[in-house]
């Protein structure tokens, strides 16, 4: 996963504690991403101001990570996904 080394939230959410992703997948549009995560299919990272448009959207969980990063994420999957 040599790609994940230049990526902001790798090496300071996820590296620092040995963390490394089963998959990674990257799309274009965030349209394709919010419909992904909707569906179930995983979580993604963004700047506030691309979640913005999503917050009302009950198929999708936003938390904060920092002021200015978000992580969207599918309800269901917030039994497995552990934040503090």
């Amino acid at each position: 996963m040599r790609f994940l080394t230049g990526s902001i939230f790798y090496r300071y959410f996820l590296a620092p504690d040995n963390v490394v992703p089963r998959k990674v997948t990257y799309r274009p549009l965030t349209e394709s991403i919010i419909e992904m995560i909707k569906a179930g299919l995983g979580v993604t990272v963004m700047a506030n101001w691309l979640l913005r448009p999503y917050l009302d959207t009950p198929s999708l969980k936003i938390i904060r990570l920092t002021k200015d990063l978000q992580i969207g994420i599918h309800p269901r999957s917030l039994s497995t996904f552990a934040y503090s």
